[in-house]
């Protein structure tokens, strides 16, 4: 049989084709035909093939080298023996760590399964849309991407398997897109069969895989969960819709499941929609949401982001002959978690986020004479600006006191202060001001036992 040619490089170029795809931060959507990523049937039966010399082989049925494209089967060598089969995490996280600090680590690891054509399948259209958004998208928070395009089963698992003996201690997260077809239980479509979910998760699980310990490790899938529409429901209204490095490191454990990050694109029974022309919906919406909130909040926070935009923003309209109306389809994503810490998108060298510096730690403080300031979350400063939080205890102080005029002249002087500019030495030192005329003077107040003064 002639010997088919081997396919090329499965790592793809981090260009973008500027023609094809407008900005993943432009909120424009050009119309399209949108359809789902339907629901996995039945694998093709194989049955067993007897060679001249009497070897057994299985073979696909209705498989010929035309279904194949011309493509060869790239097998890793099962042969191969490792010398160091589980590599130690020489970078793991602090026990008192509260976020995953991506910006210590030089790079991050992006791996995308897309399945375009699938045996028995019409070809998944504007699912190349997502694979460049997601490259795009990721790329500018240091990770590598890794394309893997059409792969069968043998092929696909060949990749997981790699995880037992990659070194992933200089990498600072581990993500894996599937974009392919699915159905219920988690089943989704390789080239030729199905696999399920719950194989990748148990490549991120890292009982055998120690480099991988305290690694964050996203699983996000573009895939129907089955056939089930959703149909949208008014909010407000009863009327229907008409449907037309090195540190000090103290040893802890972990369960081998923690860590790991999974978005599906629906509802398990419901299935995912995808445009033809601009690609699929949680695609498009999670890589416009990271561009644009992941500098300032952490990855479950977009998540959230982009459920209520895809929630509420997309749906499709298809006429249903039966009823003679048009249904009105609604699609909502669905998070899996079991992240200990926060999760911000950075890349190597980025200056590290910390809850005082964040939007998503701080609190707006409500106070006035008659409502003392009670502290919902204890003394823990990652909740307040302590600046903000001890000037309006001053400012409550002179409500019941406004006889006290050093009190008066640090609020005067505060007030100088602009307000959009950060912390810096001269906040620092009224800050501590306030904090010791406080602690001197506001002790007789029934406000005093709720102030929390900063060590």
């Amino acid at each position: 049989m002639k010997a088919r040619p081997k396919r090329s490089s499965s790592r793809v170029s981090q260009e973008s084709d500027d023609s094809r795809l407008p900005s993943q931060c432009d909120s424009k959507y050009y119309p399209g035909k949108t359809t789902t990523d339907g629901t996995v049937y039945n694998p093709p039966a194989y049955v067993k093939e007897v060679d001249p010399q009497g070897e057994t082989e299985d073979e696909p049925q209705g498989e010929t080298e035309e279904t194949l494209q011309g493509e060869t089967e790239e097998i890793p060598d099962r042969r191969i023996i490792y010398p160091c089969s589980l590599w130690i995490n020489t970078k793991p996280l602090n026990r008192h760590a509260t976020t995953y600090e991506l910006e210590r680590f030089e790079k991050n690891l992006l791996i995308i399964f897309n399945q375009e054509e699938i045996i028995g399948y019409e070809p998944r259209l504007g699912t190349e849309k997502d694979v460049t958004v997601l490259i795009e998208t990721f790329s500018m928070f240091g990770f590598e991407p890794e394309v893997h395009k059409d792969y069968t089963k043998k092929k696909l698992f060949g990749v997981l398997d790699s995880f037992n003996h990659r070194n992933f201690s200089n990498y600072g997260c581990v993500a894996i897109v599937v974009l392919t077809h699915g159905t219920v239980d988690g089943r989704l479509r390789a080239k030729d069969q199905h696999y399920t979910e719950f194989d990748i998760i148990d490549a991120f699980k890292t009982y055998d895989k120690p480099s991988l310990v305290t690694k964050p490790k996203l699983l996000i899938i573009q895939a129907c969960r089955g056939k089930k529409s959703v149909v949208g429901v008014n909010v407000g209204n009863a009327a229907a819709i008409r449907k037309d490095e090195v540190y000090d490191f103290e040893p802890y454990t972990l369960p081998v499941e923690s860590d790991i990050f999974v978005l599906h694109s629906s509802y398990m029974g419901n299935p995912s929609h995808r445009d033809e022309l601009n690609g699929s919906w949680l695609i498009q919406t999670l890589c416009k949401n990271i561009c644009k909130l992941a500098p300032t909040h952490d990855l479950e926070y977009i998540a959230t982001e982009v459920k209520r935009e895809v929630a509420i923003d997309r749906y499709h309209e298809e006429y249903n002959t039966a009823t003679k109306e048009t249904e009105t389809n609604k699609q909502i994503p669905v998070v899996t978690t079991t992240l200990i810490r926060k999760l911000y998108l950075r890349k190597f060298g980025d200056p590290p986020i910390s809850c005082a510096d964040n939007a998503d730690c701080k609190s707006e403080v409500q106070l006035n004479s008659s409502t003392p300031l009670m502290m919902e979350f204890g003394p823990c400063l990652c909740f307040l600006d302590y600046y903000i939080y001890i000037r309006k205890y001053l400012r409550l102080y002179l409500d019941v006191n406004p006889g006290d005029t050093t009190a008066q002249s640090f609020w005067d002087i505060s007030e100088a202060f602009e307000e959009d500019f950060g912390f810096n030495a001269a906040k620092g030192k009224m800050t501590k001001a306030i904090v010791n005329h406080l602690f001197n003077h506001a002790k007789d107040f029934e406000f005093y036992k709720y102030l929390y003064f900063k060590k």
